[in-house]
């Protein structure tokens, strides 16, 4: 009998947003780049950390960033995942210019020719389903 209490409900309502995350997450990946989807285990697994993540942390989040609407916490969340992708992107080709000695021009020249790079990379699985979590979360 007291086993029976000490068992928590299961959250339907975010099972459900994490099938629904994981659908789109994969389904997009795949369709955007369908021949490294199955090379990296990024590509499967950033998508079930991202919502978890953001599950997890979004109702401490916005407590502390005074933010009452979750869909304002959404944007603001995609918008600096995105400005941080391309910063580490940014730095880590500055670096390899760097130790090339190529000129500075370079970087920019591959930064502006590759602007699509987040649509073939894993962290855009990350963001699809960070934002899933955070509707998700309570």
């Amino acid at each position: 009998m007291k086993l029976k209490k000490n068992i928590k409900k299961i959250d339907y309502k975010m099972v459900i947003w994490f099938v629904v995350s994981l659908i789109v997450s994969y389904l997009l990946i795949y369709l955007l780049t369908p021949g490294d989807f199955f090379k990296s285990p990024m590509y499967m697994l950033l998508p079930i950390v991202g919502f978890f993540g953001m599950y997890m942390i979004t109702e401490y989040a916005q407590k502390y960033m005074h933010i009452k609407n979750k869909y304002y916490f959404i944007l603001i969340f995609l918008l600096v995942g995105i400005i941080a992708y391309y910063l580490a992107i940014f730095f880590f080709y500055w670096n390899i210019i760097r130790l090339n000695d190529l000129p500075i021009k370079e970087l920019f020249k591959f930064m502006i020719q590759n602007y699509k790079m987040l649509f073939s990379s894993a962290f855009l699985g990350f963001l699809i389903s960070g934002a899933f979590g955070t509707i998700a979360s309570k």
